[in-house]
């Protein structure tokens, strides 16, 4: 038996995903490479039925930092897409200037992101994603636990059927 040909893909994948931190540490080529990889699985798949989305996934890659990984920061940052901040010192982008800001937050690491699909493929509606990113602030870990709290949005998924 031959296994199929998206399962190599699949784990080409999630192997350069994997060397690289989720996508974090990797350069400019090795982003393209998994974009590659991505696209190759992608073509190799004869389409999806939309319930087969149900289920709790884990972030393996984000081609921008793991906390944006949500729907909600990809509708802020499109909603505030012509609005300037006054800070010369941030970028120009209202979103962009709060995003800096968040991702200079001293001591934080991120942990586990995970989205929870559900209600996909049921007649006639849509579903729900729940995204979660674990955020932990560290300062002196000998004295002081570590504070750890999730970043936790929700979205309403439409199912634009097949096609």
């Amino acid at each position: 038996d031959r296994a199929p040909a998206s399962q190599g893909s699949e784990a080409e994948v999630l192997k350069l995903c994997a060397l690289s931190n989720r996508g974090q540490g990797a350069t400019l080529a090795e982003r393209d490479d998994i974009d590659a990889a991505i696209s190759r699985l992608t073509a190799s798949s004869s389409g999806c039925d939309s319930s087969l989305l149900n289920g709790d996934w884990r972030l393996v890659y984000a081609s921008e930092a793991v906390t944006r990984s949500s729907p909600f920061f990809w509708a802020f940052r499109k909603a505030t897409k012509s609005t300037m901040q006054p800070l010369p010192l941030l970028p120009p982008s209202l979103s962009e200037a709060l995003f800096a800001i968040t991702d200079g937050i001293p001591f934080a690491s991120i942990g586990r992101a995970t989205q929870t699909i559900s209600g996909m493929g049921a007649e006639g509606r849509g579903g729900s994603l729940v995204s979660s990113v674990e955020v932990s602030l560290r300062v002196f870990d000998a004295l002081l636990p570590p504070n750890v709290g999730y970043v936790t949005t929700s979205s309403r998924l439409l199912d634009m059927g097949e096609g």
